[in-house]
Formats: C-alpha cells, structure tokens, sequence
C-alpha cells in the first residue's frame, strides 16, 4: 500500500480521501489543513490531522502527496513534497503557468518521482470509449463542450476551476496542437474558440446557469458521438480509475508530463488572447 498524505481537505479532498480510504492501493497516514475546522471534520473520521504542511511531512514520511489546496496553494505544496522525495498527485488546475510546471517538472524528474496533475474527467469509462471510437473513425473535424454551473460556484477564475477540465479533455484525445482563436468572458461565463490545421473546437463554461450541463460532441471525418458527464454512472467511476491509474505510475516510475504541459500552454494562451 502507498503511505499518503492528503494536503487540502475541502470539498475535493474530502471526496478524494473518501476514496483513497476505498482503495485497496493506498493507506491514508494523514490529512493537513490549516482550517481548524476542516481538520475537526477529518478527525472525526479518525485520521490524524496536522495543522502545518511540514509537521505533516514530518510524521508521516508519505510515498505520496495528495493535493487538493487551493488554486494559488499548489505549487509550492508540490515542491515541498517533492523535496521531502514524495510523489505528487496534484488536483486540476495545478499550475497555472508553464514557468511554475517546469519547476514541478524538473525536481520531479531530479528526485526521481511522479507528478501528475489529476484531469479526473480523462479517466471516465464513457471518455475512454470515445477515444477508442474516434481513433478508427480518421481526423477529427468537431469538438463542442459544454459546462455549467447553478449559480456562482466559486471565487476561483472560471479557466482554472471549470474550463480546464475541458482543454484536458481536448488534449487527451490527439495529440495535435490546438491554437487559440477566439475569447469572450464575462463575470459568470467564458466561451473559447480554438483549431487546429483540420479541426475547430467550441468550449464554454458558465458559472450562472438555470441547470447544470456537462456535456462533450465529438465529429471525425467517420462517425460522431455525445458524453452527458453527468448521466455516465459507469463503474469504477473516474476517481477511482484516476487513483489505480497514479498506483500504476508510481509502482512504473512514470512521471511523463507531456499531456501537463499542453494543458498549461493552452490555459496561458486563453488568458493571454
């Protein structure tokens, strides 16, 4: 089992420890967060918690780090583990800049360590089949997403809490470099407009919508297909795939970023247009 830490214990990190307690890869040694409260609420499910991230690499000595701080936080939580020689399992955005992921990047690689930014939605079953599907299906000349949110979910800037699912998800499916055509963003919504030399891509996101909406169109040159996030209940779901999958890479020694980097690039050229 791989001895974690979990840095970060807000909505998503109580949801990822939940399920690395679930999982029979990995044993839970503790849980940091500066929130006294938050660390009430770990408590109380019995596990040690620390109020320092130092104290907490102190005494429990993880494999790996689970970070789940907030946008801002990451990075230098991430270069605090890896300096104590812990691998890093990072969650979205985790970095926000191609300067701050090379940092990551380059100790990981000097201590001989996995990083990885945890895009969970790419570990979906139902994506994973229309990567399969789209494969034999030739180029792909469309892609539409959709995400919504009821009401003003978070503080956070709509790109690195929402659409970055989205531009993980685009990447994962070729290789190809997607260019930034066109912006508009408001307070509450961001639509981005991208190509490649055969393809165009449609993201929006809204953080003031009247229903929620998770949704992904897909045209090749072959055939087409649709993902409803939200109606896909396909077991194991895709945290708990995204966690055998970071199992499999620290037992491999796979600290590949490449698909990091695309993302990273791709959300400083949206913030730059």
């Amino acid at each position: 089992m791989i001895r974690t830490l979990v840095t970060g214990f807000g909505y998503w990190g109580g949801v990822l420890t939940r399920n690395l307690l679930d999982h029979p890869g990995f044993f839970v040694a503790g849980v940091h967060d500066p929130d006294a409260d938050r660390r009430a609420v770990a408590r109380a499910a019995n596990l040690y918690t620390f109020r320092t991230l130092s104290d907490a690499l102190d005494f429990t000595t993880p494999q790996l780090v689970v970070i789940a701080s907030p946008i801002g936080t990451q990075v230098e939580a991430a270069m605090m583990a890896l300096a104590r020689h812990a691998n890093v399992m990072i969650a979205k955005p985790g970095a926000t800049s191609l300067a701050d992921l090379r940092r990551i990047d380059s100790l990981a690689q000097r201590k001989k360590r996995v990083a990885v930014i945890d895009y969970t939605m790419r570990h979906a079953w139902t994506f994973h089949q229309m990567q399969t599907e789209s494969a034999s299906w030739g180029n792909i000349l469309e892609v539409t997403t959709e995400r919504f949110a009821v009401g003003t979910r978070s503080t956070a800037p709509i790109l690195h809490d929402m659409m970055v699912h989205d531009v993980a998800l685009l990447h994962a499916l070729r290789d190809a470099p997607w260019r930034v055509r066109s912006v508009d963003r408001g307070d509450h919504h961001l639509h981005v407009w991208l190509d490649t030399d055969w393809a165009v891509a449609t993201l929006t996101a809204r953080t003031d919508a009247e229903e929620q909406r998770r949704t992904m169109r897909l045209v090749c040159s072959g055939g087409d297909t649709s993902w409803d996030q939200l109606a896909d209940e396909a077991a194991p779901t895709p945290v708990e795939r995204s966690l055998s999958d970071m199992a499999r890479r620290i037992n491999a020694g796979d600290h590949d970023m490449t698909l990091e980097h695309r993302v990273i690039a791709t959300l400083e050229d949206i913030e730059q247009a």
